[in-house]
Protein backbone atom coordinates (compact mmCIF):
# COMPACT_ATOMS: atom_id res chain seq x y z
CA UNK A 1 0.00 0.00 0.00
CA UNK A 2 2.86 2.37 0.76
CA UNK A 3 4.11 2.08 -2.82
CA UNK A 4 0.70 3.15 -4.12
CA UNK A 5 0.58 6.04 -1.70
CA UNK A 6 4.05 7.16 -2.76
CA UNK A 7 2.80 7.39 -6.36
CA UNK A 8 0.10 9.80 -5.18
CA UNK A 9 2.32 12.09 -3.06
CA UNK A 10 2.06 15.02 -5.46
CA UNK A 11 -1.72 14.79 -5.59
CA UNK A 12 -1.98 14.55 -1.81
CA UNK A 13 0.25 17.60 -1.38
CA UNK A 14 -1.89 19.62 -3.83
CA UNK A 15 -5.22 18.89 -2.15
CA UNK A 16 -3.80 19.44 1.35
CA UNK A 17 -6.05 17.08 3.29
CA UNK A 18 -6.39 17.69 7.00
CA UNK A 19 -6.11 14.82 9.47
CA UNK A 20 -9.77 15.20 10.42
CA UNK A 21 -10.82 14.92 6.76
CA UNK A 22 -8.72 11.81 6.31
CA UNK A 23 -10.12 10.30 9.49
CA UNK A 24 -13.75 11.06 8.58
CA UNK A 25 -13.59 9.66 5.04
CA UNK A 26 -11.55 6.61 6.00
CA UNK A 27 -14.02 5.76 8.77
CA UNK A 28 -16.89 6.19 6.33
CA UNK A 29 -15.16 3.87 3.85
CA UNK A 30 -14.60 1.20 6.47
CA UNK A 31 -18.31 1.03 7.40
CA UNK A 32 -19.82 1.65 3.97
CA UNK A 33 -20.98 -1.00 1.56
CA UNK A 34 -18.82 -1.25 -1.55
CA UNK A 35 -21.76 -0.32 -3.79
CA UNK A 36 -22.36 2.91 -1.87
CA UNK A 37 -18.69 3.90 -2.28
CA UNK A 38 -18.80 3.17 -6.00
CA UNK A 39 -21.89 5.35 -6.44
CA UNK A 40 -20.63 8.21 -4.25
CA UNK A 41 -19.54 11.38 -6.06
CA UNK A 42 -16.35 11.64 -3.94
CA UNK A 43 -15.36 7.99 -4.25
CA UNK A 44 -11.75 8.77 -5.15
CA UNK A 45 -11.37 11.10 -2.18
CA UNK A 46 -12.86 8.47 0.10
CA UNK A 47 -10.55 5.76 -1.20
CA UNK A 48 -7.52 8.04 -1.04
CA UNK A 49 -8.28 8.89 2.59
CA UNK A 50 -8.76 5.22 3.37
CA UNK A 51 -5.41 4.39 1.81
CA UNK A 52 -3.63 7.17 3.72
CA UNK A 53 -5.17 6.04 7.01
CA UNK A 54 -4.26 2.39 6.46
CA UNK A 55 -0.63 3.24 5.70
CA UNK A 56 -0.48 5.37 8.85
CA UNK A 57 -1.96 2.57 10.95
CA UNK A 58 0.52 0.05 9.58
CA UNK A 59 3.39 2.45 10.20
CA UNK A 60 2.24 3.03 13.80
CA UNK A 61 1.96 -0.72 14.37
CA UNK A 62 5.47 -1.28 13.03
CA UNK A 63 6.94 1.44 15.27
CA UNK A 64 5.13 0.03 18.32
CA UNK A 65 6.45 -3.44 17.55
CA UNK A 66 10.03 -2.14 17.25
CA UNK A 67 9.73 -0.26 20.54
CA UNK A 68 8.39 -3.32 22.35
CA UNK A 69 11.19 -5.49 20.97
CA UNK A 70 13.80 -2.91 21.89
CA UNK A 71 12.41 -2.61 25.42
CA UNK A 72 12.34 -6.40 25.82
CA UNK A 73 15.93 -6.66 24.59
CA UNK A 74 17.07 -4.00 27.07
CA UNK A 75 15.47 -5.85 29.96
Amino acid sequence: MKERLDKLKDLIAKINLSDSTIEYHSQWASIAVIVSIDEHSDKYLILLCFLIRQVRLQHDFLIDTYLQCFKAAEN
